[in-house]
């Protein structure tokens, strides 16, 4: 008979061999995979099981390094295959026992991506002071040590998250700084990146002329570099440009040549994306079946990828088609589907997000107080992120529902604080909805001169944005008003031009705007 003790000490070295190796199968096959494509992120999620034994094994035989490296290639925020799958709680926790493990090897840049990659995964979940919190680490380590690249990329993050919470100014300045040390280390990748972000800031601000000319500039930068990836986001990104200042022909081609780049490197998410694009243009120009299977297209890969943020986002979209088509029971269904996503994502902004189209669709079911409980609930939320932009659209919000109501005090109280965060941020398309709106109210107090100066205040300013699109419907309304004020001379020409901006833009109201054109020269020609 054997040493008992022999044998025991025999077969826990041989449970330690095969958990070694273990360790080292999924090391290898983690970086094997490493690319992201849909095919790896598929084998690797199938491995989940196995890469969670081998980070805990890791973990507790103090193989730091390669355990961080483990982590970070199936957790990466970014690319990795299992946070692209959804698995945020889990990923977070990783990085958690990361950032722990981090401090073992006494190495900066090690910490510091920790930090960098805990803050991506807590700015996805919408905890925004948290992200704050870790980047102001990150950013005091970085400059303790004097590493200026990991200050500018931690300023980067904290630029993202102040244009995120409406603090243009603040995302502005960051911005501008990373652009100055992009440019003087010749760093052509993460100038492209800041120029992106800035120009997304003249978009969310207004300044559409600013925007295009860095998304041009963007575009014969990647064009000239010959980077799909890059180029398809530009693409991308004009086609937004272009869909917001009314030019749908234009939104559509850019939108078609992203996607076209996009399936020639079979990046599932990123086709999604584009999908749900092009599904919210059809919405706007009326098409609603065809928005509907774009949205639907996109929330079958998003599905597969189990990307939950998409999988929100699409429920909404779909929400937001069937409550435009009569279908409120649906729109209720997705509304509460994504709702119950981004709860479960702790997605503050996203849950924000989700209670405005719950209020929205309770006001055309005439639920008045279940409306003003959704906004309030979704103005809390904002208030706590400290988000302006959110403020300034759910107190637009709550005056067209009190203008609704008839309490035009009420709602003249609302829009007022709209506007004025409006243009503490220099929102210029913020500025001329909110005036549109005021107008509106004036024309149902029957208040005619001040609802007049109020269009024309409005006009002037998406004039000069050039929204074609809102200056369609706010010259159909202003020769609706001037009708009212016996202004016929007016009105023919306020609706001869919305009519004109419908027909080239393939706009829904065009049928409308067309009889009451021909009514409205009938009654100059009767001299009524």
């Amino acid at each position: 008979m054997g040493n008992i003790n022999h044998d025991h000490q025999y077969w826990r070295n041989r449970r330690q061999d095969v958990a070694n190796r273990h360790f080292s199968y999924y090391l290898g096959l983690a970086q094997a995979h490493d690319a992201p494509l849909p095919t790896n992120f598929n084998h690797l999620e199938k491995e989940r099981h196995n890469f969670i034994l081998a980070i805990d094994f890791g973990k507790q035989k103090e193989k730091w390094r390669d355990t961080v490296r483990l982590i970070s290639l199936v957790y990466g925020p970014v690319e990795g295959a299992l946070m692209v799958r959804g698995y945020w709680d889990e990923g977070y926790a990783r990085w958690q026992q990361a950032l722990h493990m981090v401090t073992y090897l006494d190495n900066l840049e090690y910490e510091l991506a920790a930090l960098h990659n805990l803050s991506i995964i807590a700015y996805e979940r919408g905890e925004y002071a948290l992200v704050r919190q870790l980047n102001e680490q990150a950013l005091q380590k970085a400059i303790q040590f004097g590493d200026e690249e990991n200050v500018a990329s931690t300023q980067y993050q904290l630029g993202i998250l102040a244009h995120q919470l409406g603090d243009y100014d603040s995302a502005r300045q960051l911005y501008m700084h990373c652009l100055t040390r992009a440019q003087e280390i010749n760093d052509q990748s993460a100038v492209a990146r800041i120029v992106h972000q800035l120009g997304s800031l003249a978009l969310d601000t207004g300044d559409y002329e600013t925007a295009w000319r860095l998304n041009l500039e963007n575009l014969e930068r990647h064009q000239g570099e010959k980077d799909p990836v890059a180029l398809s986001y530009t693409l991308h990104h004009l086609g937004i440009l272009a869909q917001q200042t009314g030019d749908y022909p234009q939104a559509q081609h850019f939108y078609k040549e992203s996607l076209t780049l996009k399936e020639a490197s079979n990046d599932l998410d990123e086709i999604a994306t584009s999908l749900h694009q092009l599904s919210s243009l059809a919405l706007d120009l009326g098409n609603y079946a065809e928005a509907r299977q774009l949205s639907e297209k996109a929330l079958a890969i998003a599905k597969r990828l189990n990307n939950q943020p998409s999988i929100a986002s699409s429920y909404d979209l779909l929400g937001i088609i069937a409550q435009e088509t009569g279908d409120l029971d649906a729109a209720q269904t997705f509304y509460d589907k994504a709702l119950q996503i981004e709860k479960s994502l702790g997605r503050q902004a996203g849950i924000a997000g989700s209670l405005h189209q719950l209020a929205t669709l309770s006001l055309d079911c005439q639920q008045i107080n279940d409306a003003l409980l959704y906004y309030e609930e979704a103005l809390a939320i904002h208030k706590q992120l400290d988000d302006l932009h959110g403020q300034a659209n759910t107190y637009h919000q709550l005056g067209l529902l009190f203008q609704t109501e008839k309490d035009f005090e009420a709602a003249r109280h609302y829009f007022e604080i709209s506007l004025q965060i409006e243009e503490s941020l220099k929102n210029k398309v913020g500025i001329a909805t909110t005036k549109a709106q005021m107008a509106s109210l004036a024309d149902d107090e029957e208040d005619y001169e001040q609802a007049a100066s109020f269009y024309q205040d409005a006009l002037i300013q998406y004039e000069e944005l050039g929204v074609l699109h809102q200056i369609g419907i706010l010259a159909y309304n202003f020769s609706l008003l001037y009708e009212k004020m016996g202004k016929l001379s007016e009105a023919v020409e306020m609706m001869s031009r919305a009519t004109e901006i419908f027909d080239e833009y393939e706009m829904p109201f065009l049928e409308q705007s067309q009889k009451i054109l021909t009514h409205l020269r009938e009654k100059i020609n009767s001299g009524k």
